[in-house]
């Protein structure tokens, strides 16, 4: 087995697990936060994203690129799937190189009137990642969240609530939850600026403190086929993580 400590394996993949299954959008921050909008793409348009973040945590760093594939199968509903790899480097130990577990997701936005809409967004990840160096759960999991957005103005408030059965061979904690709030501002029409706060469970069995941290994120649109996004995450917790940038290329066609 790859000596990577499994204390290190449930602090790193959890962030991993919960930062890259969440659902990114259209023309919109979710690219450089957490905290996910109710933006849809559109019937019969198809989205295509790639996006990179470093990590650093208490004892290691990671690396991990996620290219993304949209499309819209009504105004209401799209589906899109995500291959992430990864790169994990812990202080002191080898480091392991290789393809997360995939993810097949859906996002249906069934509630929208005036600024106010609500959605829905389940997935579920194939275990083909080696479990074995910390990159993957060896078993499928599923995840489902409820996403609510209201729009006033230049302001656009987000509140994300979700739940992840972290099926995994590894003996990590099975049921995990996560919460977080946002908003971003349109500065102009080219540009957004964001801010997120939120925690998650940890999946280590023997940690009952959740992981919690903040993000800041702008997304700038030069025209309509294109948008490049920037974000910031900060653990406030020995148990999530230290500090994470990402960046992320969205083509819209």
């Amino acid at each position: 087995m790859f000596p990577i400590s499994r204390a290190l394996l449930a602090r790193v993949s959890t962030f991993a697990l919960f930062a890259f299954l969440a659902t990114q959008s259209a023309v919109s921050v979710a690219g450089a936060l957490t905290t996910d909008d109710t933006d849809m793409l559109g019937k019969d348009k198809w989205q295509f994203e790639l996006s990179t973040e470093f990590s650093t945590f208490v004892t290691s760093r990671e690396n991990v690129w996620t290219p993304e594939l949209s499309y819209g199968l009504s105004d209401s509903v799209y589906i899109f799937i995500n291959f992430p790899s990864q790169h994990l480097r812990p202080d002191g130990e080898p480091s392991a190189r290789g393809i997360n577990d995939p993810s097949f997701n859906l996002k249906w936005r069934f509630y929208e009137r005036g600024g106010l809409s609500f959605a829905f967004a389940p997935s579920i990840t194939a275990p083909l990642a080696n479990e074995e160096e910390g990159l993957g759960n060896g078993r499928a999991t599923y995840r489902a969240i409820g996403l609510m957005q209201y729009e006033t103005g230049a302001f656009t408030w987000l509140l994300n609530a979700g739940y992840i059965r972290n099926n995994n061979v590894n003996g990590d904690r099975r049921n995990l939850w996560s919460a977080s709030a946002g908003m971003y501002y349109q500065l102009n029409p080219q540009t957004k600026l964001g801010f997120d706060y939120g925690y998650n469970s940890n999946n280590d069995p023997n940690i009952t403190q959740l992981e919690h941290f903040a993000g800041i994120g702008a997304v700038y649109s030069p025209n309509d086929q294109l948008d490049f996004t920037l974000g910031y995450k900060r653990g406030f917790n020995r148990d999530s993580l230290d500090h994470s940038w990402i960046t992320s290329v969205v083509v819209h066609f």
